[in-house]
């Protein structure tokens, strides 16, 4: 008997800040609890990813 393993599905989420200034420390604090947040409030069977940026 085989097992099929049932892939969660990823939503990818981009921060940009610009000027690389104060807003990227903002998106930086930001992106480190937004994945878990969005998994509690939105849909925890989906793998939350968050990338943050600047330009």
């Amino acid at each position: 008997m085989t097992t099929i393993a049932r892939r969660r599905p990823e939503i990818v989420v981009g921060l940009v800040a610009t000027p690389p200034d104060y807003p990227a420390q903002v998106v930086a604090r930001l992106a480190a609890e937004l994945a878990d947040r969005l998994a509690e409030r939105v849909d925890a069977e989906v793998l939350w990813t968050v990338r943050e940026g600047w330009g």
